[in-house]
């Protein structure tokens, strides 16, 4: 979005997705996020430095952000701190983690013995193959 020099508050916004129906799922997704990072916290998840470092790079070349001065001015355009930013990926690392430790303590293999959860579990890992081949 070009700089205007328009400024739209906060509440603006809280409004408009009020109105068009948005609200609602924001709070729910935000919600589920804030609940599932409490989760893997009390399960003593943690984030490392490196991980965090590698999560960075991830999002910031699926952002097309090449280098620092794209990432500053990426975070400047979304009203974003680095702070701001590290805690967004620092919560989804721990909601992977999290996905990860229930899978585990499920005995997912236990889960697959169901036909139609395996069919579905073949039909992921063919999407997330086709996705792959697709890309390159």
């Amino acid at each position: 979005m070009a700089d205007t020099g328009l400024k739209i508050s906060t509440d603006k916004v809280v409004n408009y997705l009020r109105c068009t129906g948005g609200y609602t799922s924001a709070v729910k997704e935000v919600a589920e996020r804030e609940f599932t990072v409490a989760a893997a916290e009390q399960k003593g998840l943690k984030v490392t430095d490196e991980e965090l470092q590698k999560a960075s790079d991830a999002w910031r070349a699926f952002k097309g952000l090449l280098n620092a001065q794209d990432t500053m001015n990426w975070l400047a355009t979304n009203s974003l701190t680095i702070d701001s930013y590290e805690d967004f990926l620092a919560a989804n690392l721990l909601i992977a983690k999290f996905k990860h430790s229930l899978a585990s303590e499920a005995q997912i293999e236990n889960i697959f013995l169901d036909p139609q959860c395996q069919e579905t579990a073949i039909d992921l890992l063919y999407y997330n193959w086709l996705a792959g081949t697709m890309g390159k």
